[in-house]
């Protein structure tokens, strides 16, 4: 065999073995602490859920709907939007108001079990000021919820939240819901689900 040959040959074979060592590669055996990432697909880090509210207070009767989905922007920091669809009524007159709107959310796992809870909502509402010449009339209320929330379950979750209203709107349909009228306090208590976070 002449030199080329040779050569070729022996080139052949040490790409043979590097092809070869580099297939038996495991992370395990890396002694750098490399580890590639690995990148989680888009829809695997959607969430989705939604809370329920019903209430008869005050001679009220309260219902609230709200579908979300949101996005994991890591294991425990989660954001998304929602929407909302209320219904008020009274339950002596037969008198009701419908509010609908939507709401964008931020929530932050504490610990497992735990977790906190930020939303900006706003409504199509109604003006509540008896006062006022446009009283009843279609009017804006904007909420700022925040609270704290627990949730139990592996990837299906059921979820119950104490949320402080900052804002306290004065259309505000929750108004009748909240925990205390007298001292006002525009806390109300919100139970749901969630899927994935």
């Amino acid at each position: 065999m002449n030199i080329r040959m040779k050569t070729f040959f022996l080139t052949l074979l040490l790409i043979g073995n590097i092809v070869n060592y580099s297939a038996q590669y495991t992370p395990e055996d890396d002694t750098t602490g490399y580890r590639p990432e690995i990148k989680t697909p888009f829809k695997d880090k959607l969430f989705t859920g939604g809370n329920a509210n019903l209430g008869l207070t005050q001679n009220f009767f309260f219902l609230s709907l709200s579908p979300m989905v949101g996005y994991k922007v890591n294991d425990k920091l989660g954001a998304g939007i929602g929407t909302r669809y209320n219904l008020l009524r009274n339950t002596i007159t037969g008198y009701s108001n419908s509010y609908y709107g939507g709401s964008i959310f931020g929530r932050y796992q504490v610990i497992n079990e735990i977790y906190v809870h930020s939303e900006l909502e706003g409504l199509q509402a109604y003006n509540l000021n008896p006062q006022s010449p446009n009283y009843r009339q279609r009017a804006p209320a904007y909420m700022w919820f925040n609270g704290i929330g627990y949730s139990s379950g592996d990837h299906f979750k059921v979820n119950i939240m104490v949320l402080y209203d900052v804002i306290d709107h004065p259309n505000s349909p929750y108004q009748n819901s909240y925990l205390s009228r007298n001292p006002r306090l525009p806390v109300i208590i919100r139970g749901g689900f969630s899927i994935g976070f």
